[in-house]
């Protein structure tokens, strides 16, 4: 089974993006850090540039005092950690959309739409993905996802290709999963997902496991993850989350992820639920799927022109 390569790949990932911080920060040589040099190599994929602009002040999202959070324990996220800094400069608004999971901007009406059948019963009595639509600017990509999500404990999914389709990064989707079982959307993010398409290798998920959900940068319950094989995900702070009851509005940086606009993205959407390990919702699928353990369709978004 190839998970060698993409495990070697995540945790080099990791170590580019906490190595290339700290020196950043420092701003001299450390044990570890590159020497400088005159004309610098171009960014690896989630790479994060230096931020030269103004830095935001980072704060931790205010307590959600509306709709307590009873699931389980944030993952980890320590928002003084160095890397968790530097990522989350700049990246808690929006040039595209106001995210508060409504809908009521006019550029969801052009966007592009995806639909899926109807409406569900069994264990995912109820669901059904009405819409799903992505805007993607130069530097930015935003996702909205509207439909009826009954059961308490289902689990919207996206899974992200940012290289879609070289297929030289990203993890391998196998009959063993993902090795993340520590919060809900983790643990469905996790769950047993076989690539029929073998160019189709995500490096971010992103998951919304309440509905309603404040405006946040991610919690264990909502937002986005750098997928990794065997390993815990890692929560991304380059972007904005929010659900209503039946709606939901995401937001990413790709210009600070170092994913370039010329670059064509592959993406699949699945229902999942975090009281049944493995489970999808079938019919819901974006594209669709006849099987919803089986990726054999992969939704392109272009690159930006």
């Amino acid at each position: 089974m190839p998970t060698e390569r993409p495990l070697r790949c995540s945790i080099r990932l990791a170590y580019r993006v906490s190595l290339g911080v700290a020196c950043a920060l420092t701003g001299a040589w450390i044990s570890g850090c590159p020497d400088p040099v005159s004309t610098p190599d171009p960014p690896d994929a989630f790479r994060i540039p230096r931020d030269i602009g103004p830095v935001d002040v980072y704060t931790v999202p205010p307590p959600d005092a509306v709709f307590p959070d009873t699931g389980p324990e944030p993952d980890a996220f320590d928002p003084n950690d160095a890397a968790v800094r530097d990522a989350g400069r700049d990246g808690g608004t929006s040039s595209v959309i106001v995210v508060d999971g409504r809908l009521t901007e006019r550029l969801w009406d052009e966007a592009t739409t995806f639909t899926t059948s109807e409406a569900l019963t069994g264990p995912f009595d109820g669901t059904v993905i009405s819409r799903f639509q992505y805007v993607r600017t130069e530097s930015e990509l935003a996702f909205a996802i509207a439909g009826a999500f009954p059961v308490e404990s289902s689990v919207i999914a996206i899974y992200l290709d940012i290289d879609y389709p070289d297929a030289t990064e990203g993890v391998v989707l196998t009959s063993a999963g993902l090795g993340d079982r520590t919060g809900q959307v983790d643990s469905v993010l996790s769950n047993v997902l076989m690539a029929t398409d073998a160019t189709f290798r995500p490096e971010l998920g992103w998951g919304a496991a309440r509905r309603p959900e404040m405006i946040t940068t991610g919690t264990a319950t909502i937002g986005w993850r750098i997928l990794q094989q065997t390993e815990p995900h890692v929560l991304v702070a380059l972007q904005r989350s929010a659900c209503s009851a039946d709606t939901c509005e995401t937001t990413i940086d790709l210009e600070a992820l170092a994913i370039a606009s010329t670059t064509p993205l592959g993406v699949i959407v699945r229902v999942g639920d975090s009281a049944m390990l493995d489970a999808w919702a079938p019919l819901q699928t974006i594209p669709f799927d006849p099987d919803p353990e089986f990726v054999s369709i992969v939704a392109t978004i272009p690159a930006v022109e």
